[in-house]
């Protein structure tokens, strides 16, 4: 926890050292691939039972109310059959997580680079089915940052963008609550509206 805490105050070091660019974007929306590392848990145990890798795809759009700080809205969705061990033998199934945050965007912005950190906050739809189908929909948070690189005035490529994802979850058949430990990592195209 303190490293986190020094690296987000040598952020703010950073970013009130640099000087502004004339206009920054008044937004931005990215589309591209994500890449999302879960834990499996069945429904009614909460340990873990194995880490699995998916595919899909990520949206957001960033609303930048000054030349560092924008305000964001975060869309995921990654699918994966996946086969985990039981007590009656390997059970396969599809787990499917959906990801919507939002929250605040901290940017530091170079003539051809920009970096962001960023702290969101939301919900996770998880569907997963061994057997049957059980769904859940619970809180979610990210924290990450990445980097995008300039194309031109209206196009960037974000070269990536790495988020952890911890999100609850509520035990089958019971009240009882934990966490999953989840990490993201994404890439794709940047457009760019108003600003230089």
């Amino acid at each position: 926890m303190n490293r986190l805490c020094n690296c987000v105050l040598a952020f703010f070091a950073l970013v009130s050292s640099v000087s502004a660019q004339d206009k920054h974007p008044s937004a931005e929306i990215f589309g591209g691939y994500s890449y999302l590392n879960f834990q499996v848990k069945l429904g009614f145990d909460p340990t873990p039972v194995d880490r699995q890798s998916a595919h899909g795809v990520g949206i957001n759009a960033a609303v930048n109310l000054s030349n560092h700080l924008g305000i964001v809205g975060d869309f995921s969705y990654n699918a994966k059959g996946v086969r985990v061990p039981s007590i009656f033998g390997p059970n396969t199934g599809n787990v499917q997580h959906t990801y919507f945050l939002f929250g605040p965007r901290f940017s530091v912005r170079r003539d051809r680079a920009t970096g962001f950190l960023q702290t969101l906050v939301g919900g996770a739809h998880i569907r997963s089915e061994f057997g049957g189908i059980h769904r859940t929909t619970d809180l979610a948070l990210a924290i990450g940052g990445g980097v995008d690189l300039k194309i031109s005035k209206r196009l960037a490529i974000r070269a990536l963008q790495v988020d952890y994802l911890p999100s609850r979850r509520r035990l089958a058949f019971s009240n009882e609550k934990d966490w999953l430990q989840n990490l993201r990592a994404q890439f794709g195209i940047v457009f760019r509206f108003g600003g230089d």
